[in-house]
Order: structure tokens, then C-alpha cells, then sequence
């Protein structure tokens, strides 16, 4: 049984080992000069952040801070042929925070300022989970659900994965504020 659920675990994990954490082989703290290895053309920047488009036509954005990387993020741009997302096995638009969640083996945690969105069309919801890597690495996924009357259970059940994020965690805390307390700060081991 138990090799049957690390077997099931592992369709939808990241890996855990310090050195694989990485997009494009950028890493949290790695120097600016490496945005020049970064073999894609840069679409925009605003301020510290970098954006450049992807072959399969999502979106990879570098945030820089005090001379090194601190945020890296696939945004998926809603093209069904690219829905594999930078780093995990999880699929854009399908995947949800309830899968994401049993995968990964914790709840997660919140900040205070940036929880759950909720507008005219969507409910969206930003959930970190601590990577447990001597790096300080916490991956943050945006999940997103039409807000629709006819949702009769767990709306986190239909939320599907919008934005795969890698970030430095000293920074996360200075952009977002606290931790919201109660919620599961355990970091994610298998």
C-alpha cells in the first residue's frame, strides 16, 4: 500500500531536491546575470520584473530584488495544447487545489493580504506550500473557478490551476505581510 501511494504521489509532486528547484534553470537567489542565459526573448519589464514568452505560448516572469531572484512564475495563458507547466506534473486548467492539496500532502498556508479573490467572474485563490530546501524556496500555486451558483460542493474541488510561482520566502513575507494564522505551515516532504 505504502509504495502504491508514493507511486500515486509522485504523478503530481515537484522535485524536492535543492538543486532541481528551478524554472528554466533559473533558481531563487541566483544572480541577475542570469536572466542573460535565459535562451527567450524578454516580452516586457515592469520595475524588478521580467516577462518573457514562452514557446508554448504561456508567460515565464523573473522578479528581481536587491541584485538576485526572488520570484519565478508560469502563467498559463489558456491554450489547452500548453498546459504543462515549468516545474511539477500538475496541468494547467486542470489540476485542482484539492488535487494539488492530497498531492502534495498538506494544506498549506496563506498570507493575510492575498488569500482568495473573488470578482464577477472567477473565485481565485493563492496557496503556498513551505518546499522544506535549504534555499528557502515555498512554491505558490493560483488556482481559479468560474463563480457560478450551480458549484454545490468544495469550491477548492474546482478550482484549477492558473499560475505555478517559485519564490524566495524573506520576500514573500515582505510583499504580503503575515501568515494568516491556523492555517498549516508544514513544510512539503514525501
Amino acid at each position: 500500500m505504502k509504495i502504491f501511494l508514493l507511486v500515486l504521489l509522485s504523478a503530481f509532486t515537484i522535485p524536492l531536491q535543492d538543486a532541481e528547484i528551478a524554472m528554466l534553470g533559473v533558481r531563487i537567489h541566483d544572480p541577475k546575470k542570469v536572466l542573460s542565459k535565459i535562451p527567450l526573448i524578454e516580452t516586457a519589464t515592469e520595475k524588478s520584473r521580467h516577462t518573457y514568452h514562452l514557446e508554448d505560448g504561456n508567460n515565464f516572469s523573473v522578479t528581481i530584488d536587491d541584485g538576485k531572484v526572488v520570484m519565478l512564475e508560469n502563467e498559463w495563458m489558456h491554450r489547452q495544447k500548453s498546459n504543462k507547466p515549468l516545474i511539477s506534473k500538475f496541468v494547467f486548467g486542470k489540476t485542482t487545489l484539492t488535487e494539488i492539496k492530497k498531492a502534495l500532502g498538506t494544506q498549506g498556508f496563506c498570507y493575510e493580504k492575498n488569500f482568495s479573490i473573488t470578482n464577477e467572474a472567477d473565485v481565485v485563490n493563492i496557496t503556498c506550500f513551505d518546499m522544506g530546501s535549504s534555499n528557502g524556496e515555498v512554491m505558490v500555486v493560483i488556482t481559479k473557478a468560474p463563480f457560478r451558483a450551480s458549484i454545490t460542493r468544495d469550491i477548492q474541488s474546482y478550482q484549477a490551476l492558473e499560475t505555478i510561482i517559485l519564490a524566495d520566502k524573506k520576500y514573500l513575507d515582505k510583499l504580503w505581510g503575515k501568515k494568516r494564522p491556523g492555517e498549516e505551515h508544514m513544510k512539503v516532504s514525501l
